[in-house]
């Protein structure tokens, strides 16, 4: 008896030692990852998870680090929130549609908060035509031409929260000319809309990986339906609220400060 008592607590002290090690050796990981990834541009420090590097679980480019210019593709990030990233999107009479490619990555998407702008459509493009987005002669001003008079607003061709990349490179339209957030406010007779900008979410693909003090919220995978999150601290606490990144740490949470000349919050640094 004595002898199955000694057992089962060399057994519980095997166990115990054993997470320890996990926890240690998953902290050591977290850490040697956020090290390999370069967040500086400039003057500018890139919130965890994006950074500039190979080492980033979301790499972004840093165009001019004099600057401080970040972008993806040709487009430049205006700014990243907890769960989003605001992208300008300046009109372009010839830029090819293969340029909505830059806005779908393996951890960021445009959302159904959008509108596009294409030109030189076929017939069958016509049928994303919506009075939504019905702002032509605000964007276009025949500045780019007769091709552009009867521009298509692609707008619906959405999957789960998100804009079917698919279904744009089939729209049979050859040129992207520029694109609009919207966002239907609830008792507003009309929705608002943000010219010339392009709203993309972002997530980390896996299980939950948050620190404590952070709340993990799943984001739904339109196609593969393999897991992804974001983590977001706690109301009292900062930090970006990933465990390879900063954490949470006591205070006023950095989310909730808004730029009083753009309204919209700043990256959580």
């Amino acid at each position: 008896m004595l002898l199955l008592q000694h057992s089962r607590h060399r057994l519980l002290f095997f166990f115990l030692f054993l997470a320890d090690l996990v926890v240690d050796v998953l902290s050591v990981v977290s850490a040697r990852a956020a090290e390999d990834c370069n967040r500086t541009c400039g003057s500018y420090t890139a919130p965890y998870p994006f950074g500039f590097s190979v080492g980033c679980p979301i790499r972004l480019e840093c165009y001019n680090p004099s600057k401080s210019s970040v972008r993806i593709g040709e487009f430049t990030v205006r700014n990243i929130t907890d769960d989003s990233l605001l992208v300008d999107v300046p009109p372009a009479c010839n830029r090819s549609i293969d340029a909505v490619k830059s806005l779908f990555g393996h951890n960021y998407a445009l959302t159904e908060r959008n509108g596009l702008f294409l030109g030189n459509c076929t017939p069958v493009a016509n049928k994303s035509l919506s009075a939504r987005c019905a702002v032509n002669t605000i964007l276009f001003d025949g500045s780019c031409g007769p091709r552009y008079d009867n521009a298509t607003c692609f707008y619906n061709a959405t999957r789960e929260g998100f804009f079917d990349e698919d279904s744009v490179a089939a729209s049979g339209c050859s040129f992207f000319f520029t694109s609009i957030g919207y966002d239907d406010v609830r008792g507003a007779s009309v929705p608002s809309l943000d010219l010339r900008t392009a709203e993309l979410a972002w997530w980390l693909n896996g299980t939950c990986r948050c620190a404590g003090n952070a709340s993990c919220a799943a984001v739904r995978a339109s196609v593969t339906h393999l897991p992804r999150f974001r983590c977001r601290c706690s109301e009292g606490f900062q930090g970006d609220g990933f465990i390879g990144g900063t954490g949470c740490r006591k205070g006023l949470s950095l989310l909730s400060i808004c730029d009083p000349f753009t309204g919209l919050s700043h990256g959580f640094k």
